[in-house]
């Protein structure tokens, strides 16, 4: 019965909405295409596949009712859910996720690309022309060849590695020529202001204060698999793995083991995340497994357990 809570009720049936922020909804979207993709031709695996699409069409219609509006807004409160209180935080979570923002993110906006063109792919929508234009206006800097983490004009500018790998995938979804230079300038933006080449220590920061922000590999995950794309990354597996590799379960950690301690998270080499895990395994058949054959092994078990 809406309103639903937030930390147990993920999901809304009757909008199709996981939460009220952009990116989770976008990936939400996005695997609900790609699962209709693979069923099977009889009548039960084509009688999925309509429901799946429909579900994200559904869900598609509602995230842009709810968030875009010049681009995508980051949270837009929608009275489904409640209003984020002490219990949020009693429940080991950081109210400031579940709080509305207009703020416009680039990983954001380039997982909503990824979501509609998909979307226009099986359920002939239209929106990804607009989209795709108001992405690109609003994130790439021409003259420094970069994704900006914000939208222009919307406040003090830095960029990320994960904006810029982000963008990277939308951009190979939008095509075009616009888009193909946005993407191969972000790549070198990756290589050579990011240091996601071999000898090199990757920083994930850069604008105001750089290098005060803790590396993670949330960001590398998201940079390795864009560069994977293009290229032979195996020394930066090779150099990831050692960084975050944990000995004790073959799982790829949150933080590298000299990062330190954080704030929220304590020792971030003892924290693992599924989502994490799930975009090194991309990362894995991107790369055609090399090296990563004991990663697979130890999510497959984390996964089952």
């Amino acid at each position: 019965k809406r309103p639903l809570d937030l930390l147990e009720d993920l999901y809304d049936r009757e909008s199709g909405l996981t939460g009220e922020g952009v990116w989770h909804n976008a990936h939400f979207g996005a695997a609900h295409l790609l699962a209709a993709r693979r069923m099977g031709n009889g009548p039960v695996g084509k009688a999925i596949a309509e429901e799946l699409r429909s579900s994200a069409k559904r869900l598609g219609d509602s995230l842009y009712d709810l968030n875009y509006d010049d681009g995508f807004r980051l949270r837009t409160a929608s009275d489904i859910w409640k209003t984020p209180d002490a219990a949020v935080e009693s429940g080991g979570e950081r109210p400031g996720f579940y709080e509305p923002s207009r703020d416009r993110r680039c990983v954001s906006n380039a997982a909503a690309v990824i979501f509609y063109s998909l979307l226009n792919e099986d359920a002939d929508d239209d929106r990804i022309g607009e989209m795709g234009e108001t992405f690109l206006d609003l994130f790439f800097d021409e003259k420094l060849g970069r994704f900006r983490r914000g939208a222009v004009a919307d406040g003090q500018e830095y960029w990320r590695s994960v904006d810029q790998a982000m963008a990277i995938l939308a951009c190979r979804r939008l095509g075009g020529d616009r888009a193909a230079a946005a993407a191969a300038a972000a790549a070198t933006a990756l290589r050579d202001d990011f240091g996601y080449r071999s000898g090199e220590r990757p920083i994930n920061h850069l604008g105001p204060f750089p290098g005060t922000r803790r590396r993670n590999s949330w960001h590398d995950a998201f940079a390795i698999y864009a560069l994977a794309l293009d290229g032979d990354v195996s020394d930066l597996v090779d150099m990831m793995r050692a960084a975050y590799e944990s000995a004790d379960n073959g799982l790829l950690a949150h933080q590298a083991r000299d990062a330190g301690t954080s704030p929220y998270l304590g020792d971030g080499s003892a924290v693992h995340f599924s989502c994490t895990q799930a975009v090194w395994g991309a990362v894995g058949r991107a790369t055609r497994g090399e090296g990563f054959e004991t990663h697979d092994a130890a999510w497959r078990r984390f996964d089952a357990a």
